[in-house]
């Protein structure tokens, strides 16, 4: 796995995205293969043990470079998303035409679709439904948003009434997506719209593939808070505090283990946590 530095050491290796055996991942970098004429940085992954090049920026110098990012992964491996960025450089005619935009590709067994979804996806875990949102300004019009759910199953296109709440894990794989509205969270289907009663007002959240439970943040004037609710029974459970950065939180597709970054102690370096959404069994997995 050798690489050319094309980029500082910082963030050489981001948005990564794994398939459920863990036996491909994805991943954004600034380096690239020694194999490549020069270095532009894209998407990579890792198959089997070796690394390859999944897709590559294009070299620099055009009026409208592009730049690729933001992979997703089902969790079989069958489908992959992941965002084009055209940006303008020099002159204003791009501009008026309100660049610089984003597009979202999905690739299916392989092949990639020939109509690119507007703004940023992810996929959920089945591999079945596409969610995507973004935007964009035309100069002397409003801005424009859009926000909706793809069916790859059908082409079914369904606009959602808010905005995901994490480019992560707001997508399941029945369809419901997760968003924040107001002071609360909402959970949304084509079916129905349901208002979730939790303690606190979140920043972020995220919920596990069966629907089982949510994980969100807060960000109170003096701490922040980690904690879960169970959408079966309303219990709403505070897992974590403390006045540093983000806990960084995953949650298993089951909804069994939840994953968290955070100081030990007060003034110690941030370790990784593991523990069950209910608040039992934590164990602090690093040193």
């Amino acid at each position: 796995m050798l690489l050319l530095a094309a980029a500082t050491a910082h963030s050489q290796f981001r948005e990564l995205a794994v398939t459920d055996d863990g036996g491909q991942l994805y991943f954004v970098s600034g380096l690239s293969l020694k194999s490549e004429p020069q270095p532009r940085g894209g998407i990579y992954r890792i198959v089997e043990g070796r690394i390859e090049t999944f897709v590559v920026n294009p070299p620099l110098g055009s009026l409208r470079p592009q730049s690729y990012w933001n992979p997703h992964v089902s969790g079989g491996g069958e489908v992959v998303t992941y965002a084009r960025m055209i940006s303008c450089v020099g002159g204003s005619s791009c501009y008026l035409a309100g660049y610089p935009r984003t597009y979202s590709l999905v690739c299916v067994q392989g092949k990639c679709m020939e109509e690119a979804l507007g703004g940023q996806a992810q996929v959920s875990r089945n591999g079945r439904y596409v969610v995507h949102v973004g935007g964009w300004q035309v100069t002397g019009f409003p801005p424009t948003a859009f926000r909706h759910l793809r069916d790859l199953d059908t082409g079914e296109s369904t606009e959602i009434p808010f905005r995901p709440s994490h480019l992560r894990q707001a997508l399941t794989s029945d369809g419901h997506v997760l968003g924040i509205g107001g002071t609360g969270l909402m959970l949304w289907s084509r079916q129905q719209l349901r208002t979730l009663p939790v303690a606190e007002v979140p920043e972020n959240a995220l919920i596990n593939d069966q629907a089982t439970w949510v994980l969100y943040e807060t960000r109170p004037p003096a701490e922040r808070r980690l904690r879960s609710f169970d959408l079966s029974s309303g219990r709403d459970i505070l897992l974590a505090r403390g006045a540093e950065a983000s806990f960084q939180p995953s949650i298993s597709n089951d909804g069994q283990l939840v994953l968290y970054v955070a100081p030990p102690a007060p003034g110690q370096p941030p370790q990784v946590f593991l523990l069950r959404p209910d608040g039992a069994d934590r164990r602090q997995l690093t040193a």
